[in-house]
């Protein structure tokens, strides 16, 4: 005897799985612009709107997280595929707009190394291409840019003093005058700042300071003529009183000054009233020891 209909069982529907999808439903997208989008649900419960063709096709089966099980381990690395290497979170740049969290494929060495391979390939208009784009992001993005070139140069301290120092000795050499000018400015300015610097310096450098006071006093001793009398003795001690008393009624700093140096690899002078002269502090811990007037000048000679 047949089951009558009532008896029957109804009919089992399947929902259609796609790898890791589970399709739900047709999508708004579609509904509206009758494109072949359907909402689907990954294993790990994402929801998301996938076209029909890449699933049907196997080139969508899951919301990514088949491959990032793959590239993720469960202690916080994730392998790079450009090195095969199995890096910290930390090794990997942030990709802001898949996500907060979400990182990129490639660890920083070698998306450097890519980026660098690119850069020195390129030809002139596409490296003015990069720099006009590049000024115009730093253009308009001040704060940004300087919060990030500070925090660089605090994690690179070391980096930033060699390169400042490199860079400050070539200027020099190559603009002498002017950083002479400079310097004797800013001292004038801030004589107190410079005075305790020093101060402070001689401190910390006790042994430095005082082998270095050694040698001129030694070179000073053998830069005394055997003619020198009582007479050059007397009119070099009314010039270091001099010096004491400008000191006392301006409050700067004077110094005696050797106007052809005791200690240079040029010249050596003497210790003589006529090679003496007194000058300001600041003038005088500025000159060089390469310099005097009226010096050979061997471009002039030919």
């Amino acid at each position: 005897m047949r089951e009558s209909s009532e008896q029957r069982a109804p009919p089992v529907t399947s929902t259609p799985q796609f790898g890791r999808w589970t399709v739900l439903e047709r999508s708004d997208r579609s509904k509206v612009k009758r494109s072949g989008y359907l909402r689907c649900r990954c294993e790990c419960g994402t929801e998301r709107d996938v076209y029909k063709s890449s699933l049907h096709s196997g080139l969508s089966t899951s919301c990514g997280c088949l491959k990032r099980g793959r590239v993720y381990t469960g202690d916080g690395r994730k392998r790079c595929p450009a090195c095969k290497r199995l890096l910290p979170l930390s090794a990997f740049g942030k990709r802001g707009d898949r996500g907060r969290d979400e990182l990129r494929p490639r660890c920083k060495d070698c998306t450097g190394t890519a980026r660098r391979a690119a850069r020195n390939s390129a030809n002139a208009e596409e490296k003015a291409r990069a720099l006009a784009i590049a000024r115009a992001w730093k253009h308009n993005n001040r704060t940004r840019n300087r919060a990030t070139k500070r925090a660089w140069e605090a994690r690179n301290t070391e980096k930033v003093i060699g390169y400042s120092r490199k860079t400050s000795t070539k200027w020099r050499a190559a603009n002498r005058l002017l950083a002479i000018a400079r310097s004797l400015a800013s001292r004038a300015k801030k004589p107190e700042q410079y005075k305790a610097y020093n101060r402070r310096w001689a401190q910390e450098n006790a042994a430095r300071c005082r082998a270095k006071y050694k040698a001129y006093m030694a070179a000073k001793g053998r830069a005394v003529p055997p003619w020198s009398d009582e007479f050059d003795r007397l009119v070099i001690e009314e010039i270091y009183d001099k010096a004491q008393l400008l000191m006392k009624i301006t409050g700067a700093e004077w110094h005696v000054d050797h106007v052809v140096p005791l200690q240079s690899r040029l010249v050596c002078g003497l210790h003589t009233h006529a090679n003496l002269l007194v000058v300001p502090g600041a003038s005088n811990l500025s000159k060089s020891n390469r310099h005097w007037p009226d010096m050979w000048d061997r471009q002039s000679a030919k």
